[in-house]
């Protein structure tokens, strides 16, 4: 999984970063196209270790 937020110019999310419906992006569309919709969901990046990310996926 490569989670990148292109949204911001391509940045790499990293340790410590939370992605939820507050994040730029990650929130569904509505019927009027706009960005609103909670996906109900947080994504934590945790510690890399050899090149590898621990990502936690929960419902809030």
């Amino acid at each position: 999984m490569q989670l990148l937020a292109s949204i911001d110019g391509g940045e790499f999310f990293t340790t410590g970063d939370v992605i939820d419906d507050t994040t730029a992006g990650f929130g569904w569309y509505d019927d009027n196209g706009a960005e609103s919709v909670d996906t109900g969901l947080r994504i934590t990046i945790g510690e890399q270790k050899d090149g590898v990310y621990t990502v936690t996926v929960e419902t809030k």
